[in-house]
């Protein structure tokens, strides 16, 4: 009987182990300023990473409801090429409201330096995103592009950048393997075994 709550007690803490997941680590932070912009342009700001790992989401804000395409584009702003967009809906009710946007089904993957972008676009309230901080973000710089005309570099010309946090996976454990549901099955049926033989005894 030791035999087998010994290796069901084994089995049972490789496979807690191996479903551990992720470790969520804040990444790049750049605090929200002053202002508010209009949610209907295209905003798009340019992120570095700093660490090595999958990107799990990130924050946004917004003062007030709105229904936003957020895009995520791989190298530097400005960019048309998007790896991965989805409809988001950011909360808000005249006071500033963070919103989490989980990301870590998208399968994003950064290194330590990659740049990367947080693209707004779409949005369904005029006014509605605290999207300009009054303070540059040293990672990367802040394009707005409205309607058909060209992006400009808010950064370069009036000293802004989109607000945000964004987090990272940075400690992937073992996903579980056949191999560990299988030592449990023999350890079972082992202990079991144990446990008919000294009944016949």
């Amino acid at each position: 009987m030791k035999q087998l709550i010994r290796a069901a007690t084994v089995a049972a803490a490789l496979i807690a182990t191996a479903g551990l997941g992720y470790a969520d680590t804040l990444d790049q932070n750049n605090a929200f300023g002053s202002g508010n912009a209009n949610g209907i342009d295209e905003w798009q700001q340019q992120v570095t990473a700093g660490e090595s790992g999958l990107l799990a989401g990130i924050n946004l804000y917004s003062l007030y409801a709105t229904t936003e395409t957020l895009s995520i584009g791989i190298g530097d702003a400005y960019t048309t090429s998007f790896v991965y967009s989805e409809t988001v809906n950011l909360n808000g009710s005249g006071t500033l409201t963070t919103n989490f946007i989980d990301l870590s089904s998208a399968g994003i993957v950064l290194t330590d330096g990659e740049a990367f972008v947080i693209d707004l676009s779409d949005g369904s309230d005029n006014g509605a995103l605290s999207l300009a901080a009054r303070h540059t973000y040293s990672g990367g710089d802040l394009f707005v592009k409205v309607g058909s005309n060209p992006p400009v570099d808010e950064t370069t010309r009036s000293g802004f950048s989109l607000p945000f946090q964004t987090f990272m996976d940075t400690t992937p454990t073992p996903t579980p393997e056949p191999s560990s549901f299988l030592l449990l099955l023999t350890g079972l049926s082992a202990g079991a075994g144990l446990l008919r033989r000294r009944k016949r005894v």
